[in-house]
C-alpha cells in the first residue's frame, strides 16, 4: 500500500500492514480486525478510528486512541 491509497470499505482484517507508508491513506469504513499495523508510518488516530473493528488491530501504543490495544499475538 502506497501514501494517499484509497481503502474505504476494503476488507483488511489480518492484513500485515507492518511498517506501511499511511500518508493520507483514506481508510473509512475499512475493516480492520486483526490486521497487524505495528511501525505503520504516518497512521494517525482520526485515520484509524473511521475504520471499523479497528479497536481489534494490533497497533503501537501511541495508536491506542482511547482502546485497549490487543496483546501480540505469538509468532511462529
Amino acid at each position: 500500500m502506497r501514501g494517499g491509497a484509497k481503502c474505504c470499505d476494503t476488507n483488511l482484517s489480518c492484513a500485515r500492514m507492518e511498517g506501511t507508508n499511511l500518508f493520507k491513506a483514506v481508510l473509512d469504513g475499512a475493516n480492520l480486525a486483526g490486521a497487524f499495523l505495528y511501525g505503520a508510518q504516518f497512521l494517525n488516530c482520526a485515520q484509524l478510528v473511521a475504520a471499523r473493528n479497528w479497536q481489534s488491530a494490533y497497533r503501537d501504543a501511541a495508536l491506542g486512541c482511547g482502546a485497549a490495544i490487543p496483546d501480540r499475538p505469538p509468532t511462529g
